[in-house]
């Protein structure tokens, strides 16, 4: 099966995060890590990308049901912090 590789400006359309977000989010371990292109250029695999994004949209919906209407959190639940996934 053929890989196909992002560039930057792709991930960020993406994704909506910024470059330094992207950067953030790599060097802690909540973002997959880009690939070597060349001596002056990288790229994210797009399966990997688009894995990700659908662990943050699973993590959003979770979220979202674990909450009251008026947007408190439900009883024995806790919040994971920001920028976790």
């Amino acid at each position: 099966m053929a890989k196909s590789i992002l560039r930057l400006p792709r991930v960020k359309m993406r994704t909506g995060l910024s470059r330094a977000t992207i950067y953030a989010r790599m060097a802690q371990g909540t973002f997959p890590r880009q690939v070597s292109l060349g001596e002056r250029a990288v790229g994210w695999l797009e399966e990997e990308i688009d894995e990700w994004l659908m662990r943050r949209i699973e993590q959003g919906r979770k979220v979202r049901q674990d909450r009251h209407p008026n947007g408190r959190l439900k009883a024995g639940r806790s919040e994971q912090p920001r920028g976790e996934g």
